[in-house]
This record gives structure tokens, sequence and C-alpha cells, in this order.
């Protein structure tokens, strides 16, 4: 959940980067993208993408930059804090919700994994957007026209929503998304899929609705294009072996939610 503070400093020395222009909206993907340069006062060019994508699950912010010097890939994101007129809202990133980095490519990717749009309510209100660092410095962005492309992304999302079948009051009462218990791999036979490929690879992505119990109660295609004699299998599999960690309402009580489980086979 959010953590609501009175007041928010930025370390001095952070740069608080205003867009190179206004933020776009990539409509067949639900996702608002905006890109930040701070000038080469810092080493190289310094350029930022951020992306912000709601999706029929959760709603996730992305980071992807080449700050060699202001965000090393071996230093994961903690916490991202939105102000505003109206003071500051924090969101600490724990668990498989935190950064995930690749130094090599000197990109930092981190999501936020709320089934309700909080952070993008946040985002809409605010003006800035804080990311802090395990032991390292902030960066800051100017967020303050985040509201302009609510409606468009609010509409994308309501259809992606309805297209999978996914009911609202459902998504809405799931604060945690559940998870798989174990090893994904283990609950399906591999020897059964090969014959639903010519390339020698397949992937299955399942949309599953996980009982407060952990019980998977249905599973249909999160991606239209899925192989379906090939999900019929892998959902029967799924509904016969799969064991769920529940999803938590707001009170921290098990309830029913969704996930997705892929499965990814090479012949």
């Amino acid at each position: 959940m959010p953590i609501m503070f009175a007041s928010f400093m930025l370390a001095a020395d952070t740069p608080i980067l205003s867009g190179d222009g206004p933020w776009r909206v990539d409509p067949s993907a639900c996702r608002l993208e905006r890109t930040y340069s701070g000038g080469t006062d810092r080493g190289g060019t310094d350029h930022v993408l951020v992306m912000l994508s709601p999706d029929a699950l959760s709603a996730s912010l992305i980071v992807n930059n080449n700050y060699e010097r202001q965000l090393p890939g071996d230093r994961p994101i903690t916490m991202l804090t939105v102000t505003g007129p109206a003071g500051a809202t924090s969101f600490p990133l724990l668990g498989d919700e935190a950064s995930r980095s690749s130094p090599k490519a000197k990109t930092t990717n981190f999501g936020y994994g709320l089934f309700s749009e909080t952070l993008l309510d946040a985002m809409a209100a605010g003006e800035t957007l804080n990311v802090a660092r395990l032991g390292g410095p902030s960066l800051a962005f100017r967020i303050d026209d985040v509201a302009r492309s609510r409606p468009m992304l609010d509409q994308c999302l309501a259809a992606s929503i309805e297209q999978l079948g996914i009911d609202p009051a459902i998504r809405a009462g799931s604060s945690i998304r559940p998870k798989p218990l174990g090893d994904t791999s283990g609950w399906f036979d591999r020897r059964r899929y090969q014959g639903f490929t010519s390339s020698g690879r397949l992937r299955v992505t399942m949309l599953v609705t996980v009982s407060p119990e952990g019980r998977a109660t249905a599973c249909r295609p999160h991606d239209p294009s899925t192989n379906r004699e090939a999900l019929a299998v892998a959902c029967a599999e799924l509904m016969d072996r799969g064991r769920f960690t529940p999803a938590r309402d707001g009170a921290n009580n098990p309830a029913i939610g969704y996930t997705l489980v892929p499965l990814l086979l090479s012949y």
C-alpha cells in the first residue's frame, strides 16, 4: 500500500529532469511513454525512457536508461515517491516488485505490481516522480502533465479488461496477485506439446483465476493468438496440478484473484 508523507525533500544534488516532449500514448499496449534527457555533464549521453503501463492485471512503471553513473544496474531501486500540491505519496518496492537490472546494458527496469492504479492515480495528480536507489543517489522526473493523457489510457485499459473477460470487481478487490507455489514447469508434461509446434518452440500464456484456497478455478488464453489445442492441454494440467498462494485484499485476507502462468517449451 502507498505511504503518505506530509512533505518530501530531494537531495540537493538530485537532478529533476523535464521531458523532451509530451507523453505519448501507445494504444496497442495501453502505455504512456516519455523520454527525458539530462545533458552530458554526468558522462555520455544521458537519456531515460519512462513507460507507465497499466495492463489488465497490474500497473507497472518501467525506467530504461543509460545513466551509467546515475543509475548503475547493480543498485536496486527501492522506493518511488510522487510529490504534488497535497504532499508526497511513497510506494516501497519489495520482493519480486523490486528492480530488475542489466548492468551490461546499463538499464534498470522495475515494476510496481498493484492491481489498482494507485500509482497511476498519484502520478496523474502529482508534479514530480522520485526514484530512490539502495546506496546511491536518486533521480527525479517532472510528471505534471500525466493527467492530460489519463482518459485515453483508461479507455484502452477498459477495453483490454473486457476483451479478456476479467471481472472488474475481482480485479479491484485484489491488492496482491496470486503466485504459483514452486516451479510451474513441473505441472506440465512437455511430451504432450511437441505436436503443437513445427518451429521447435511453443509459448502458451494462461490467464488463471485462483480461489482464496489457492486452487485454479478457471483458465483461458491471455493472448488471442495462442494455439487453442495446446491451451486446452495446458489448462487441464494446470487445473489438476497447479497450486498458488492466494490473492490478498486490502485487509490482507485471502481473496479471489487473477494471475498469468506462462508455458515456454523448446524442442
